[in-house]
């Protein structure tokens, strides 16, 4: 043999296969010879409209079209999902004024509406007290916060120590790094 595989002969109602009025390829199956159907009412164009109706789904050109849309939806869902709640880079800027030699102690908290806090301590133990400026850095997550600060002044030759409490409003946008100044005992 020549290394093709050969089928067994078909029957026609010439050598007594078939009946008179059936069709040469009726009773055989799609399983004996490929391409044969037991459909024999179908007239010539209904096989091909059937075939039609789902061709499109075995065009090469469409299914890579089809899947690289359904790729960029999938990234851009994802990247909207993930930036949205990713903490932001905030860098703060406490500004003392002419109070900062004063400035002892500052106690900071950052409330998110309904999340917590986030507590931030500063300690300026030296007796020059605190920069006029000082410069912190800190990852908040995007949403809208309330600052709490006490502010704790050293106290000048004839008065006591004082604490100051001051409230700040503050929000955080996603996707950005943010720069927000503080006034602080002022």
């Amino acid at each position: 043999m020549s290394g093709r595989e050969t089928l067994p002969p078909r029957s026609t109602a010439l050598d007594g296969g078939s009946s008179p009025g059936e069709s040469p390829s009726a009773g055989l199956g799609a399983a004996e010879y490929p391409g044969a159907s037991n459909n024999t009412g179908a007239g010539p164009g209904e096989g091909l409209a059937k075939a039609g109706r789902r061709s499109w789904w075995r065009r090469p050109e469409l299914r890579r079209r089809l899947a690289l849309l359904v790729l960029v939806v999938g990234v851009a869902a994802v990247l909207a999902y993930w930036s949205r709640g990713r903490p932001v880079d905030v860098e703060v800027i406490y500004d003392f004024g002419r109070h900062a030699p004063r400035v002892v102690r500052v106690e900071l908290s950052y409330d998110r509406q309904g999340k917590g806090a986030q507590p931030v301590e500063l300690d300026f133990p030296s007796a020059k007290g605190a920069p006029k400026r000082w410069r912190h850095t800190l990852s908040l997550a995007p949403g809208e916060y309330t600052v709490r600060a006490r502010v704790h002044l050293r106290g000048v030759v004839d008065q006591q120590a004082e604490v100051r409490r001051y409230s700040r409003r503050l929000t955080v946008r996603s996707g950005e790094e943010q720069r927000i100044v503080l006034r602080l005992a002022r």
